[in-house]
């Protein structure tokens, strides 16, 4: 949630693989809790990545960002969305959503020869166990 470090960070960099975003196993008091950092870390990854001069990107989204009205269908393809105004849109549902579309409107506002490229992936469900050991959950 903050701007320092980022360019150091990408120094050296050829490629970001952003492969994270805020998860808890309950709903939080506030669905801020998730979304902001989901939105705004994914868009301080990719503007620092473009200033580093680093061309591919790939994102790891999730199905859940696809899974439009949840009518059942199961005819997704690069053009279907989750519907984050739905009665059953989550707090998780929502930041992955929204963190990709955010995702997708910088990569398409570039101009110029120096456009960053991005691929996104959008796993299922991950399953094993924490890398820490155990499981986050907000207060």
């Amino acid at each position: 949630m903050q701007d320092a470090g980022w360019q150091q960070a990408m120094a050296g960099c050829d490629y970001l693989l952003h492969v994270a975003s805020p998860y808890v196993g309950q709903e939080p008091k506030d669905e801020n809790d998730l979304i902001k950092p989901a939105v705004e870390g994914t868009l301080r990854a990719l503007k620092a990545a473009k200033q580093a001069g680093i061309k591919p990107v790939v994102l790891t989204s999730s199905m859940v960002a696809m899974l439009g009205d949840a009518n059942g269908s199961l005819d997704l393809n690069q053009d279907s969305w989750t519907n984050v105004k739905a009665k059953h849109a989550t707090a998780y549902l929502k930041s992955k959503t929204l963190a990709e579309k955010s995702a997708w409107d910088f990569i398409n506002s570039q101009q110029g020869e120096d456009r960053l490229e991005m691929v996104v992936v959008n796993p299922g469900p991950v399953f094993g166990p924490t890398l820490s050991g155990g499981f986050c959950m907000l207060p």
